[in-house]
């Protein structure tokens, strides 16, 4: 087992420096170097030698492209770097480790494209890149990746449109895709990620329509769109899903706020300003089957700002004696 010392890594009380090569036929299964530590450099073309090991978690002060040695360790089922400096490029013998489970290379300064070749790795659970500096589309194989439940490519600059290609990823629970210069219009075969439960996509540059097909995301909690560019009208469909949480607002949007999205009881968080919506909603109704009043109540700051003109009121009683008033959600 690999443990760490003060400032370079042990194995059996031995400076990893003072062992040969070979030696590293000899490590096998999991190597973990995290927390606060003083290890600095790059990582040495020699953990290429591990070819037994099976998880390699790396969190520190590692400058420096990824080794291509790195690639040669098919045993992988977990490769953790993160917090790091490491640079360059993410390289397509990337997609040679094909019994990886689990990659996160997150919180780095990684650089360049998305390869391809990610979509060879069938058995991907969890693919975390994000706070990195990656740049380029994202590329349509990763509707190969039928397995992933989990990714993150938040912080980053990638362009281009949403590939049709995600609905593919049929088990897919997690997509944060946030503070990138994503572009063009939602694919209406989003619809189609059915165990999708959280979608981010805050503060891109998307445009056109929020699909009605979204209404099929049956297992969707958290809608976050907001900060892009969209427009026209918030689709009535919405309300017939089970949403904790719905944000829109920095767009485009017009036409009136859908009853139907105001009577989600689930909803605890509803942010709309910043658009140019009309209507009313009862706050009461919005968030009545949570138990947090102090969330619920929160909505009625986040709906009316500026451009809105949506009506809030705190009961039906209240409505019909005239107490209707504009307020801001």
């Amino acid at each position: 087992m690999i443990c760490v010392s003060a400032s370079i890594p042990q194995v059996d009380g031995i400076p990893l420096i003072s062992r040969s090569p070979a030696f590293f036929l000899y490590i096998s299964f999991y190597v973990a170097l995290t927390g606060y530590n003083s290890l600095v450099g790059t990582l040495p073309s020699e953990i290429g030698f591990l070819s037994s090991l099976e998880e390699l978690c790396l969190v520190g002060g590692f400058t420096g492209p990824l080794p291509q040695e790195l690639f040669n360790l098919k045993k992988l089922s977990l490769l953790c770097i993160t917090e790091n400096s490491l640079d360059g490029s993410l390289p397509s013998e990337i997609g040679l480790l094909t019994s990886l489970s689990r990659l996160s290379l997150d919180q780095n300064a990684l650089t360049g494209t998305l390869p391809s070749e990610l979509g060879s790795m069938t058995a991907l659970d969890r693919l975390d890149l994000s706070q990195n500096a990656l740049t380029g589309t994202l590329p349509s194989e990763l509707g190969l990746m039928t397995t992933l439940y989990f990714v993150n490519l938040i912080d980053n600059f990638l362009t281009g449109t949403l590939p049709s290609e995600l609905s593919f990823m049929t088990s897919l629970g997690y997509l944060y895709l946030r503070f990138n210069s994503l572009s063009g219009r939602l694919p209406s075969d989003l619809g189609l990620m059915s165990a999708l439960e959280y979608l981010d996509l805050n503060t891109n540059a998307l445009t056109g329509i929020i699909p009605s097909e979204l209404s099929m995301l049956t297992s969707l909690f958290t809608l976050d769109m907001c900060k892009n560019e969209l427009t026209g009208t918030i689709p009535s469909e919405l309300g017939r899903l089970g949403l904790g949480s719905l944000t829109l607002n920095g767009n485009f949007l017009t036409g009136r706020l859908p009853s139907e999205v105001g009577s989600i009881t689930s909803l605890y968080e509803l942010a709309l300003k910043g658009n140019s919506l009309t209507g009313s909603i009862r706050i009461h109704s919005i968030g009545s089957g949570t138990s947090n009043f102090r969330l619920r109540t929160r909505l009625k700051w986040q709906l009316s700002y500026r451009t809105n003109s949506i009506r809030t009121w705190p009961n039906d009683k209240a409505f019909k004696g005239g107490l209707a008033r504009e307020s801001t959600v």
